[in-house]
């Protein structure tokens, strides 16, 4: 079977205890999945975000490190991870990665194994250069989404409800995949809003529970977006309440809002 060398997407397990938990885990996931690092997302901030860097040398077929980490999702500790393969690791810093490039440091490792190679690192000026290019890929990408939201309202304002609803899912849709390109250094082509948030919610928890704070009723929110996408396109008999409409459109809002030059520095 062929390894998966890039399984990004975050695995979310349930619960969390802080500092002891966290070196159970620790002690638990190194003891059977070869890695070489695991470094913590800004670990002053509200709940566990690891980065996982599978170990170049110890081989571990992708399927079994796969169905570990999901079996994790089901124990007692509320720990999110990405992980990479090294190669992918360190490919993706050649090119550029500023998520990558402010995490992969010594103040945020966590664990390193004793065969671990050190990562390339960037100079001042190769970090003032990504800024820069990752401010022009965020303008472009928000005017996208914001030419999008501006239909929406101008379909509402003409009473045509089933395209606005459309076109309020594509300005969610690709400002989540903004977030997840710009960190991730590679498109996130899915039109499925709950598998974009929960990814992008890893790189940048400020669009997490835009809708609600209590996950359930975000998936019952997410899903009314979702029906959109197919919906307004393909089922005459689709129809939106008013209401939720206006209730999603000032939540896209938010979430439109929340992203600016910003996004860029911090991922707290």
């Amino acid at each position: 079977m062929d390894m998966n060398l890039n399984a990004t997407a975050p695995h979310k397990a349930t619960s969390y205890t802080p500092e002891k938990s966290l070196t159970k885990f620790l002690e638990l996931i190194t003891s059977i999945v070869p890695i070489a690092y695991i470094f913590q997302c800004t670990p002053t901030a509200p709940g566990t975000r690891l980065i996982i860097v599978l170990d170049q040398y110890r081989f571990q077929r992708s399927e079994e490190t796969k169905n570990i980490l999901s079996f994790l999702d089901l124990s007692q500790m509320k720990i999110e991870i990405i992980y990479y393969h090294y190669g992918i690791i360190n490919d993706m810093l050649q090119q550029g990665n500023l998520f990558l490039a402010e995490h992969l440091n010594a103040n945020y490792c966590i664990y390193k194994h004793a065969t671990a190679e050190q990562f390339p690192q960037y100079a001042a000026n190769q970090l003032n250069e990504l800024k820069t290019s990752s401010r022009l890929l965020i303008k472009n990408a928000i005017e996208k989404a914001t030419n999008f939201f501006d239909g929406a309202s101008l379909y509402y304002t003409q009473g045509e409800l089933q395209l606005a609803a459309f076109m309020l899912h594509q300005t969610c849709e690709q400002t989540l995949r903004l977030i997840i390109r710009l960190y991730n250094g590679k498109d996130f082509k899915s039109h499925q809003l709950v598998l974009l948030q929960k990814t992008a919610g890893f790189f940048y928890p400020a669009v997490r529970n835009i809708f609600h704070p209590r996950d359930n009723k975000e998936l019952q929110w997410l899903a009314i977006l979702q029906q959109a996408y197919v919906g307004a396109r393909y089922d005459d008999a689709y129809e939106i309440d008013p209401e939720h409409f206006l209730f999603l459109q000032s939540k896209v809002h938010l979430m439109l809002n929340k992203i600016d030059e910003e996004l860029i520095f911090t991922t707290s």
